[in-house]
């Protein structure tokens, strides 16, 4: 819920957002909607409100600043500088205004346009927090893995030690490539050349 006037949001409120399917079965992170921060806190329980957010904004691993505006131009968060921040413009049906800096994502609650991609996007940034969960990495991590491991497998599963010669090496070699690919997602760039290499070393390959 919305409303126009400033203030409404008085709670802090946290839910939990699966991330299956942007990241991995089984991974979660916990969501906190906070009172938008404003300079001007007339009442008690307006500055309380702010207290809480500002509290909450403290120990929070990562943030995702929300502007329909796209200017962004919120207080001083009070983070650090390794907290990494997605920022969103809400409500991306209308114009964006003049002067609006460009958006890590933009969406639309009224059809869910971009909803995958602000999905993968607080993945990402729970990745990249220095106090988020390794639980994120682990089910990324396994996923590569496991397609490394099973691309490894049909190339063992074609060669025959007994044979003087390799009866198809592009397709052992497109193999590893597929290896080298999911493992490039954990590791960084992979070049194949030398493991391939190694690999063909041991054998004669024929043409």
């Amino acid at each position: 819920m919305v409303a126009d006037e400033s203030g409404t949001t008085r709670d802090v409120l946290i839910e939990v957002l699966r991330l299956d399917d942007a990241v991995g079965a089984g991974v979660a992170v916990r969501l906190a909607d906070l009172p938008g921060l404003d300079a001007d806190a007339p009442t008690a329980a307006a500055r309380a409100a702010q207290a809480a957010a500002v509290e909450t904004l403290r120990l929070a691993d990562a943030v995702i600043a929300c502007d329909p505006s796209g200017r962004f131009d919120i207080l001083d968060l009070g983070i650090g500088d390794d907290v990494p921040v997605l920022r969103v413009r809400t409500k991306a049906d209308q114009p964006r205004r003049d002067g609006a800096d460009a958006p890590d994502v933009e969406v639309c609650a009224l059809d869910g346009w971009h909803f995958d991609v602000l999905k993968r996007g607080i993945a990402d940034i729970a990745l990249r927090a220095p106090g988020g969960s390794c639980a994120v990495a682990f089910a990324r991590h396994s996923r590569q893995i496991a397609g490394a491991a099973e691309a490894i497998g049909q190339v063992v599963g074609e060669i025959h030690p007994e044979d003087a010669a390799l009866d198809s090496p592009e397709l052992l070699a497109d193999g590893l490539r597929h290896a080298l690919d999911a493992l490039e997602q954990i590791l960084g760039r992979v070049t194949p050349d030398d493991v391939i290499g190694r690999v063909f070393a041991t054998f004669c390959v024929g043409k």
